[in-house]
């Protein structure tokens, strides 16, 4: 696949998944054998329901052959539990770092940086020593 064909793959994926909640939809996007390398991949899923309007903005995206790494903006109301936070109610505001190599139309290996500290601070959470 071209550069751009991987590109829209995974603005794809986030745009449906993420932004969309559409998370049947997810395992069509990723090989058989994928590999995640973002521990709380699971855990995204899930603290989406503590942010019912979370929103992901695609900032900028590069694409070099099988490879696209994207950064993004994010921002959601608290609404429910997160890390043991009852809902507060306040917006958040984030940054992200994805990255993906495709394999013959799919994902195969994913990466993902969210800081969590900076929103854990936006939501009141106790000062981490």
């Amino acid at each position: 696949m071209s550069s751009d064909d991987n590109k829209q793959l995974a603005r794809s994926f986030l745009n449906d998944v993420l932004n969309g909640r559409d998370f049947a939809a997810a395992p069509t996007f990723f090989t058989d054998d994928t590999t995640d390398h973002f521990a709380g991949s699971m855990s995204t899923y899930l603290a989406l329901a503590a942010f019912p309007d979370f929103h992901l903005n695609i900032e900028h995206m590069v694409a070099d052959g099988d490879f696209v790494t994207v950064l993004a903006t994010f921002t959601g109301t608290h609404r429910a539990e997160f890390s043991g936070l009852p809902p507060t109610g306040k917006g958040i505001t984030g940054r992200a770092a994805f990255a993906f190599r495709m394999s013959d139309g799919r994902i195969a290996t994913t990466w993902a940086e969210i800081e969590p500290w900076g929103l854990l601070q936006q939501l009141g959470a106790p000062a981490l020593t």
